[in-house]
């Protein structure tokens, strides 16, 4: 079966998903949508496919079994509520908006139409996850500590905090997520912050220089997460866990293994864009969607997470889920 894909987004993430599906000969891009005329002609030139400069208009004129959402945070809604409605299975990137309400809106809508759904969170699918989990087997996760460090993104949007969210909605939700992903549900969440470094050199920069973020699981496993952006550095992101005589970190395509007497260092080589991509069209391509590690309902609680935190930076208050 092939499967028929459009798109809405072309820029950067959009270009790491084209280089994926080009891998999965099911997939085949017939459709490309983006408000930059010339970029999503070039796009869809690449692929023998239609250009587009409006969504509903593509939606409305193509012939489509998928639909890949890769617009930046203030951009999600709509375009996910007329896709699930239209019976078109979902891929949408993180985060899923910016708005909780209307993320629950899109996630009652992809369920009544009974579609797939993925959203990006691609480090559940690095190998080193998986190791991971094997390590840790059925031991009892104590804490953890995650970070998210380096420079500022470059698109203009992502320093504004009511079109990105802010670093810990927009970046460091892949932290939280992962962390989510080996401990489950999260049951309260405090978080502070730091303004004033950046905005003196940065035009129209209003989100945090610094998080911190405490998280207390349902299984009273707890966490403690940072973000920053003010280090001109390349990024240092990862997580740790640390359970009975045991403690892992993971980081890009790696993993370090502590235990009593021991240290190793693993190094991976995989791709998790190919694997959550190739996850997605075997979903639509056989309906088994068994394999999909963030669904779309999975992620809204990740945005639960993250929006909460930012509700807690600006109150001072913890706030239970």
């Amino acid at each position: 079966m092939t499967v028929r894909i459009g798109f809405v987004g072309a820029g950067g993430i959009a270009n790491q998903h084209f280089s994926c599906l080009e891998k999965v000969p099911e997939a085949k891009i017939v459709a490309v949508c983006d408000v930059d005329a010339e970029r999503a002609q070039r796009s869809a030139e690449r692929f023998g496919a239609q250009a587009h400069l409006n969504a509903g208009d593509m939606l409305e004129t193509e012939e489509l079994d998928a639909l890949y959402v890769c617009v930046p945070p203030f951009a999600h809604g709509d375009i996910e509520l007329e896709a699930a409605r239209r019976g078109l299975h979902l891929f949408v990137e993180k985060p899923i908006h910016l708005s909780l309400e209307k993320a629950e809106e899109a996630a009652r809508a992809i369920a009544e139409a009974d579609v797939i759904s993925a959203v990006g969170y691609h480090w559940r699918y690095y190998e080193a996850a998986d190791c991971m989990r094997e390590l840790l087997g059925d031991g009892h996760i104590a804490f953890m500590l995650g970070y998210f460090m380096g420079g500022m993104p470059g698109v203009a949007w992502w320093r504004v905090r009511s079109k990105s969210g802010g670093q810990l909605v927009e970046q460091t939700t892949h932290v939280v997520d992962l962390a989510r992903y080996f401990a489950g549900d999260v049951q309260s969440v405090h978080a502070v912050s730091h303004q004033g470094v950046m905005e003196r050199t940065v035009e129209n920069f209003d989100v945090d220089d610094v998080s911190i973020v405490n998280l207390r699981f349902v299984g009273k496993t707890v966490a403690s997460i940072t973000s920053s952006c003010i280090t001109r550095q390349a990024p240092n992101v990862g997580l740790e866990l640390f359970a009975e005589d045991i403690a892992l970190r993971m980081g890009f395509r790696s993993l370090t293994v502590r235990r009593p007497g021991e240290v190793r260092e693993l190094a991976f080589h995989d791709d998790p864009y190919l694997r959550e991509n190739q996850a997605f069209i075997q979903a639509v391509e056989t309906g088994d969607a068994s394999a999909i590690r963030s669904t779309y309902a999975d992620a809204l609680e990740t945005l639960r997470v993250t929006l909460a935190a930012n509700q807690s930076m600006e109150t001072g208050r913890t706030i239970t889920l």
